[in-house]
């Protein structure tokens, strides 16, 4: 089902509903540029979601100075989701002007 999408190799937000055992059980995420590299997919909930075995995938990047993103999509091998502040982030971003040794 990935279609060429990057998997979520792992995410720190345990609060979401779609987080077991800090992997992403939602089929797609969408990570945005809102508050730096949001997942915007993220949402607490008093119930979680299907917890059977799932990986995640990124379904669009809206990060355009991303290393990783092409036509506002990624191209990273997979992402990690790590909690900044009070929010879940694409661990994975790299600026696109910072040069890759």
């Amino acid at each position: 089902m990935s279609m060429g999408m990057p998997n979520i190799s792992s995410c720190e937000n345990l609060a979401c509903a779609y987080n077991c055992d800090n992997k992403c059980n939602a089929m797609t995420v969408i990570v945005s540029e809102n508050e730096g590299t949001k997942c915007d997919t993220q949402f607490s909930s008093a119930g979680k979601a299907d917890l059977l075995p799932a990986v995640g995938f990124v379904a669009a990047c809206c990060v355009t100075d991303c290393r990783y993103n092409n036509t506002l999509k990624c191209r990273a091998n997979g992402i990690r989701i790590v909690l900044r502040s009070d929010h879940a982030e694409c661990g994975t971003y790299l600026n696109d002007k910072i040069k890759m040794a």
